[in-house]
């Protein structure tokens, strides 16, 4: 019974990380807390660990990107009051770092969008990986299982045989035993 409750333990755990869903993006403000009762060192845990730091990575790093585009924006709102406010001559100058300004602000937005793909796409090819490496434990554990289970069934059935042969060879004995009774009593006399 304990054999064939691991088994079931082993294929539920089995289902459990074939169905855990990779990493939850869209949550990146907030990680998802682990439960206080979880095992750290299982699958899930792990797992669960995995996706709470990458979020929390994410989220710092947006959180610095935000900081940085918005003080970029204000001296781009500075360099437009100031355009507003400057004689003709300057206002070409002003302008062209305005433009600068804007240039650099779309290039750090697509930099840090790409940065953040990366990101993401490095976090999920580790949670895969881990995942594999898990599941692949969990195959040959599986198996090592099924190898025992098979041997255990093979050593009951020989135990479950063992009365119906020693029934046979008993009557073989006999059977032997009266042979050669006979076989002496008819030649001796």
């Amino acid at each position: 019974m304990k054999i064939r409750l691991s088994i079931h333990s082993l294929l539920a755990l089995g289902l459990l990380a074939s169905s855990v869903p990779a990493v939850s993006f869209a949550q990146t403000s907030s990680p998802a807390p682990i439960p206080q009762n979880a095992d750290q060192n299982d699958l899930i845990g792990k797992l669960a660990q995995k996706e709470d730091r990458m979020n929390q990575k994410l989220q710092n790093y947006q959180n610095k990107s935000a900081e940085a585009q918005k003080a970029r924006q204000e001296k781009i709102q500075a360099l437009k009051d100031k355009y507003a406010n400057a004689p003709e001559r300057q206002k070409a100058r002003i302008q062209k770092q305005i433009d600068e300004q804007q240039n650099k602000l779309n290039s750090m937005r697509d930099q840090q969008t790409k940065k953040l793909t990366d990101m993401r796409d490095q976090q999920l090819n580790k949670i895969n990986k881990l995942r594999d490496e898990k599941q692949s434990q969990l195959n040959a554990q599986r198996d090592k299982l099924n190898q025992f289970r098979d041997q255990q069934n093979s050593r009951l059935q020989q135990l479950q045989n063992a009365p119906q042969q020693q029934q046979q060879r008993l009557n073989d004995l006999g059977n032997k035993a009266r042979g050669d009774v006979s076989n002496l009593l008819n030649g001796g006399l």
